[in-house]
This record gives structure tokens, C-alpha cells and sequence, in this order.
């Protein structure tokens, strides 16, 4: 990553990563959700993710969230885990979660 991140940007990728929706986060941060997606899309942009849960997890990877997955080593994210029989590192679990609840948004605003 080239640019560090703001303060707001580091607010919102730390509230994506524990699983808060847009909405959510707009709440506690004093947004619209429009302008926390827009925080989202530039910080996908920085970190070259596609969504939602990958952001979380590159964040993780490169050490913009702190979690311990040095003792996985470079691995490709929660599906290589359970190919592995092993247990998912913190950074994957906090990826997977967030991918899901976003799923589960979608349906939801969908019906």
C-alpha cells in the first residue's frame, strides 16, 4: 500500500472487520451510508481488494489490523484452511464473517 490510511478510512476498515454494516457504521461514525461506501470503494482502491471480506483480509496480511497469522504463513484465505484440516486463522475468520453478514444484508434488502 502506497498512501497511509486516514483516521476515518482506519475507523471504517476497523468497524468492517468486526462486522458492522454500512448503516452501522455510518451510525457510530456520524455518516451516510453512501459516504462509508465510499470510504469502502477507496479503500479497496488503496489495497487492490475486490470486496468486502477481502479488504478485511489484506488488511490483516499487511498489517493494518493487528492480528497474529504469521504462524500460517502466506496462505490464500479461509478455504485453504479447512482444505489444510486446520483451524482458520484470526485474520481469515474476521474475512468470512464479514463476507457472510454482507451476503446476508443483501438478501435481506433484496426481499
Amino acid at each position: 500500500m502506497s498512501r497511509p490510511l486516514t483516521g476515518l478510512q482506519a475507523a471504517v476498515l476497523q468497524l468492517v472487520a468486526e462486522g458492522f454494516t454500512n448503516a452501522q457504521i455510518g451510525h457510530r461514525l456520524g455518516l451516510t451510508e453512501d459516504a462509508v461506501e465510499s470510504h469502502l470503494s477507496r479503500l479497496r482502491a488503496k489495497v487492490g481488494a475486490r470486496d468486502r471480506a477481502n479488504l478485511v483480509h489484506i488488511a490483516y496480511q499487511q498489517g493494518i489490523l493487528a492480528a497474529d497469522i504469521r504462524r500460517h504463513g502466506d496462505h490464500a484465505g479461509y478455504r485453504q484452511h479447512e482444505t489444510r484440516g486446520e483451524r482458520p486463522c484470526p485474520a481469515c475468520r474476521a474475512a468470512e464473517t464479514a463476507y457472510k453478514r454482507a451476503i446476508r444484508n443483501r438478501a435481506r434488502s433484496a426481499a
